[in-house]
């Protein structure tokens, strides 16, 4: 079992291997310029731009308001459930026992 297992393991490394090796000797190298000319006005900064102020013709945010509800539930827990689980199979017995 563990021979197969290495062999398995083995042979998906050494496919690995090779296929790296083969992308690398396959793969083109772009001779062309990588910098292409850019459009300077999609980067340009809005009219009336400040330094540390947003401009006023932007929307300004909503403001949400997280609003919490009183509920008077009591949360119950994985642990509360396993001791009543318990309390009732605890009382089920005590009560044949008395019958």
């Amino acid at each position: 079992m563990m021979a197969t297992i290495l062999i398995i393991i083995s042979i998906l490394l050494f496919l690995g291997i090779i296929y790296t090796i083969y992308s690398i000797s396959v793969a083109e190298v772009d001779e062309g310029p990588l910098e292409e000319d850019l459009d300077e006005n999609a980067f340009a900064k809005p009219p009336g731009w400040k330094v540390g102020k947003m401009p006023k013709d932007l929307p300004k945010p909503i403001k949400i308001t997280r609003s919490e509800t009183k509920h008077n539930k009591k949360s119950v827990s994985l642990r509360d459930l396993i001791s009543k689980l318990h309390w009732e199979k605890f009382s089920k017995t005590k009560n044949s026992n008395t019958v």
